[in-house]
C-alpha cells in the first residue's frame, strides 16, 4: 500500500477523471439514466481531487523547504562551532620544514665529509676505485655524476642526493593523502603553483 500523499492524491484525481469519461461514454452509448447533473457532479469531484493533489504537492514542497532550511542551519552551526585550527596547521607546517632542514643539514654534513675524505685519499695518491694497484688498507675512493664515495673493506660512505630524498619523502606522504597536484613532475613548480607558504595560511583566518 502506497502511503505517499502526493501519489495517493494523484491516483484519486486520475480515478475521478476516468469516472467523468465513463459517464460521458455511457451517454454516447445511449444510457438515458445518466443526466447532466451526474456528469457535472463528477466533474466537480474531479476538479476537487486535482486541487487536493496540488495541495499535497505544495505541502510536500513546503516541508522539503523547511527540512532544507534545518539542514543548512545545522551545517552553519557546525561551521560556527568548529575551532580555528589555522595556528596549529601553521605550527605543524613549520615543524615539518624544520625537520626537513635538519635532515638536509645532516645530509650536507655527511656529503662534505665524504668529499673531503675522498680528496684526502686522492692527495695521498690512493688509487681511485678500479684504477691502479689497491692500497693495502683497502681504502679507495670514487667521484662521479652521482657524487663521491669512500670505502674500506669494512665500511662504505656515499654522498646523499639531499633534494632527491626530500622530494621522495614529499611524494610518499602526498601519495598517502591524495597525491601531488597535477601539472608536471617539477616539485618547485608544483609548490609554487599549488602550495602556499605557511604565512599565507593566515589569510584563512
Amino acid at each position: 500500500m502506497n502511503n505517499d500523499p502526493i501519489t495517493t492524491a494523484d491516483n484519486e484525481a486520475a480515478e475521478a477523471d476516468r469516472r467523468v469519461e465513463d459517464l460521458e461514454e455511457q451517454v454516447r452509448n445511449g444510457d438515458d439514466t445518466i443526466t447532466a447533473d451526474h456528469i457535472e457532479q463528477q466533474r466537480g469531484l474531479s476538479r476537487f481531487a486535482k486541487l487536493r493533489a496540488e495541495a499535497a504537492r505544495r505541502k510536500a514542497a513546503r516541508n522539503q523547504a523547511k527540512q532544507r532550511r534545518r539542514d543548512i542551519d545545522a551545517v552553519a552551526a557546525d561551521i560556527d562551532a568548529q575551532g580555528d585550527d589555522t595556528a596549529r596547521l601553521i605550527e605543524l607546517r613549520n615543524q615539518a620544514e624544520s625537520a626537513i632542514e635538519a635532515f638536509a643539514a645532516a645530509c650536507e654534513e655527511r656529503n662534505q665529509w665524504v668529499r673531503h675524505t675522498a680528496a684526502r685519499l686522492r692527495s695521498l695518491d690512493v688509487p681511485a676505485r678500479n684504477e691502479g694497484e689497491p692500497d693495502p688498507s683497502g681504502a679507495t675512493w670514487h667521484t662521479g655524476a652521482v657524487g663521491a664515495q669512500v670505502t674500506t673493506p669494512n665500511a662504505r660512505f656515499d654522498e646523499i642526493k639531499t633534494g632527491a630524498h626530500i622530494a621522495d619523502a614529499v611524494h610518499q606522504v602526498a601519495r598517502r593523502h591524495g597525491g601531488l597536484p597535477a601539472g608536471g613532475k617539477d616539485l618547485d613548480a608544483l609548490t609554487y603553483n599549488h602550495t602556499a607558504p605557511a604565512q599565507r595560511m593566515e589569510t584563512n583566518r
